[in-house]
């Protein structure tokens, strides 16, 4: 028994295979213009961000040259390099980047990185970070690094230490 031939209607009506043609050519071009529209945005936050980041490489430069002049200060060196990292600071605030808190804090493995393990101590109990080596950043939520951290382990042992 042959199965009945099954039609769309498009070849039936040639108005309605015309709105199904542009209905698609349409959805097409919506499709690559959201594509531009996002990559467009995507490079001008880029661009703004390095922005912000530029005057800040201009005061290094400038900390750099200083410290080959004679009769600068130590002291004025410092206080210029405070003033960068405050700088820093606020352009990383304005950016919604927050740095993860670690030292003496309890270890979480969702924001940190454990790259050493040291003795327990009644200041640092186990399982609490010791030591941060590289600051750890998040973004809105997203984490964007982990931080580098020393974890207390076993009072006054540390694991491979001959137990």
């Amino acid at each position: 028994m042959a199965e009945p031939e099954r039609t769309d209607g498009l070849e039936e009506d040639p108005d309605l295979k015309d709105k199904l043609m542009r209905a698609q050519a349409e959805l097409a071009n919506m499709a690559q213009r959201y594509n531009r529209q996002v990559k467009e945005a995507r490079t001008e936050g880029e661009a703004q961000a390095v922005l912000a980041f530029l005057p800040l490489l201009d005061d290094v430069k400038r900390a750099i040259q200083a410290m080959g002049q004679p009769g600068v200060k130590k002291r004025s060196l410092r206080e210029g390099i405070e003033l960068i990292g405050q700088k820093l600071g606020t352009i990383l605030e304005q950016l919604s980047i927050e740095e993860i808190e670690s030292v003496g804090r309890p270890f979480t493995s969702d924001v940190m990185e454990a790259v050493a393990l040291v003795p327990a101590t009644e200041e640092t109990p186990e399982g609490t970070v010791a030591a941060q080596l590289a600051a750890g950043y998040r973004r809105r939520g997203l984490l964007l690094r982990p931080a580098l951290v020393t974890v207390a382990m076993g009072k006054g042992r540390v694991p491979g230490d001959g137990e």
